[in-house]
C-alpha cells in the first residue's frame, strides 16, 4: 500500500469534522430560534391574561420596595452613628414598616399569580404546538400566531414562503375556537364553524366516520355518510358550501 494512499485515509475523518461541527452549530441556533419564537408568543398571551396589569402593579411595588430599603438603611445608619432608635414626636418615615411589609406581601402575591398563568399559557401553547407539528420557523411562526390569535404581516410572510407544510394535523376535529384563530380568510372560517356545528349534530357514528373519510381524503366514504343524514340538514350543509363557492368566485 503506497504512503499517499495512507494519506488520503488520514485526511478524510478531518474533512468530515468541520462538517459535523456546522452541521450541529446549525441545529443549536435552529433550536435557540424556535425556543426564543416560543416564549416570545407564550409571553405575549400571558399578557392578554392579566399579565399586563400584573406586570404594571409589580413595577409599583418595586419602587415601593426601593424607597422602603431607603428608609430602613438611613435609619439604620442614624442608629449606628447616633445611638438613635426613636424618631422624634410627629417624625414619620416616607415608607413605614407596615408599608414595606404590604409591598412585599402583595409583590410575592403577584410573583406567584405571574408563575401561574405563565405555566398555563406555556401549556397551552405546547399543546398547540403538538397538534399542529411545525416543520420549520415559518410553519411555527403560523402555529404561534395561530394560537395567540393574530396575523401579522410576519405570519402572511411566512405562509406565502415556506416550502413546508402549514396545514393543522389535530389527531381530533379543531374546536371552533381552534377555527376561529386558523390563519385563513375570513369565508373560509365561517364554512368551517358551520360545518363543524352541523357535523355535531350527527350521530357519534357519523360523527366519526365523516372525520376519518375527510382526514384520509376519502371523498366516496365521506359522501356515503353525507347521504344518510335528513333532508334539512343536507340543505344547510349544501347552502353553507354553495355559499363559500360563490366568495370565492367573487374574488
Amino acid at each position: 500500500m503506497s504512503n499517499a494512499h495512507y494519506r488520503n485515509t488520514q485526511a478524510a475523518p478531518q474533512v468530515k469534522a468541520p462538517q459535523a461541527r456546522q452541521q450541529m452549530i446549525e441545529q443549536l441556533e435552529a433550536g435557540a430560534r424556535r425556543r426564543k419564537m416560543i416564549d416570545d408568543a407564550i409571553y405575549r398571551l400571558y399578557l392578554k391574561r392579566d399579565g399586563d396589569r400584573i406586570e404594571a402593579l409589580l413595577k409599583v411595588f418595586d419602587m415601593g420596595i426601593a424607597i422602603a430599603t431607603i428608609c430602613r438603611a438611613e435609619e439604620l445608619k442614624r442608629a449606628q452613628e447616633k445611638g438613635i432608635t426613636l424618631r422624634e414626636k410627629g417624625e414619620r418615615p416616607v415608607c413605614s414598616n407596615s408599608e414595606t411589609r404590604l409591598f412585599s406581601t402583595r409583590q410575592l402575591q403577584l410573583m406567584d399569580r405571574r408563575n401561574e398563568i405563565k405555566a398555563s399559557c406555556r401549556a397551552e401553547v405546547m399543546d398547540w404546538i403538538a397538534k399542529w407539528g411545525p416543520q420549520d420557523d415559518a410553519a411555527l411562526r403560523v402555529a404561534l400566531d395561530t394560537c395567540l390569535g393574530e396575523i401579522s404581516e410576519e405570519t402572511r410572510h411566512a405562509v406565502e414562503t415556506s416550502e413546508g407544510p402549514l396545514g393543522v394535523r389535530l389527531n381530533r376535529p379543531p374546536t371552533l375556537e381552534e377555527i376561529d384563530r386558523m390563519p385563513l380568510p375570513e369565508e373560509e372560517r365561517e364554512f368551517l364553524r358551520k360545518a363543524e356545528t352541523l357535523k355535531q349534530q350527527l350521530k357519534p357514528e357519523d360523527y366519526k366516520a365523516l372525520n376519518d373519510a375527510q382526514a384520509r381524503g376519502d371523498t366516496e366514504a365521506a359522501d356515503q355518510v353525507l347521504a344518510r343524514q335528513p333532508i334539512e340538514w343536507m340543505r344547510e350543509f349544501a347552502e353553507a358550501t354553495m355559499k363559500l363557492m360563490e366568495k370565492r368566485k367573487g374574488k
